[in-house]
């Protein structure tokens, strides 16, 4: 594989080298209006617990922290490098207790010590091998009346069909036990996104 292929493999899972922190860079220059978007749907309160799968370079996990001034914002990522951009963009909230970020593959992961209220994701979910196992977890870490958003952006010509993945998240999130699945579509530059928003059902 050439050095072009190479770096846009990091874009997947950036590796703990000068080519991964160039990517990780690179989307924390672009990913702000995605991030900024999604959490805008969750309609997030200053005590939401939240977390994120996939952090990247942690500018999600900055800007949500900044909107739970009495919450807590955790996130797993695969990889170490991200970890590492992602600690020192939010260093000041991970020293103080306010963000945790955790390296390692949502498939894996057994599970955190509380529960969360709003759990949200962007350009991630495409990439988790068992979805459904995953969507699983994810409903189980959620609190009753929670609610989840999953935005991808497909760009190039050889992305997948958005349509396409949209109804099989759908599908997936439904097995799962999510309910009331919306979809919401906005455009950028470089591609329209689109963000799946679901709920847990409230307790009876």
């Amino acid at each position: 594989m050439g050095l072009i292929g190479r770096f846009f493999r990091q874009f997947q899972r950036p590796e703990d080298s000068f080519l991964g922190h160039a990517a990780g860079r690179l989307m924390a220059a672009t990913t702000g209006g995605r991030n900024e978007w999604t959490l805008s749907l969750l309609k997030i309160r200053p005590c939401d617990r939240i977390l994120e799968i996939g952090y990247g370079p942690g500018v999600g996990i900055l800007l949500a922290s900044r909107m739970v001034p009495e919450g807590t914002v955790v996130g797993i990522d695969p990889s170490e490098a991200m970890r590492k951009q992602a600690e020192r963009r939010n260093r000041r909230a991970v020293r103080e207790g306010k963000v945790r970020l955790f390296t390692g593959n949502i498939e894996d992961w057994p599970g955190f010590d509380h529960s969360f209220t709003r759990i949200f994701s962007v350009n991630s979910a495409p990439f988790w091998t068992d979805r459904i196992r995953v969507f699983q977890k994810l409903h189980g870490w959620l609190e009753p009346g929670g609610l989840i958003a999953l935005t991808f952006q497909p760009v190039g010509k050889d992305a997948p069909d958005p349509e396409a993945t949209c109804e099989q998240l759908t599908d997936e999130m439904k097995q799962a036990g999510f309910v009331r699945i919306r979809r919401e579509t906005k455009p950028f530059r470089s591609a329209p996104a689109v963000c799946l928003v679901a709920e847990r059902e409230q307790s009876r």
